[in-house]
């Protein structure tokens, strides 16, 4: 409720706040702030992919892979993993995106 409306709905004093409106101020800073999700790293913060290997294997997912190892995915194309979980590992494409990628998985 605005405060015109609280006026006319016989609200007396009006400084103080009522309760369920949210400033537009507020409402711009939420709508304005980046998730998460919605970064993408800095290109200077991504691995040189001009670095890479002339030979870089394929991704296998029955393989394990360790930290700092090249693969080429079929999709995404040319990564450096960068973590590695239990059967799992993160790898930085060259589009900048992170994805985690089954490894190590007996079929």
């Amino acid at each position: 409720m605005y405060k015109g409306a609280a006026r006319r709905a016989g609200a007396r004093n009006l400084s103080i706040p009522i309760v369920g409106v949210t400033p537009a101020a507020t409402i711009r800073a939420s709508l304005q702030r980046q998730l998460p999700w919605q970064s993408v790293p800095s290109r200077s913060s991504l691995p040189d992919f001009t670095r890479a290997p002339s030979t870089v294997g394929p991704y296998a997912r029955e393989r394990a892979y360790a930290r700092g190892e090249w693969l080429r995915h079929e999709k995404f194309g040319l990564g450096l993993v960068t973590d590695v979980e239990e059967q799992k590992v993160a790898v930085c494409f060259a589009d900048g995106a992170s994805r985690k990628l089954v490894a190590g998985r007996r079929a």
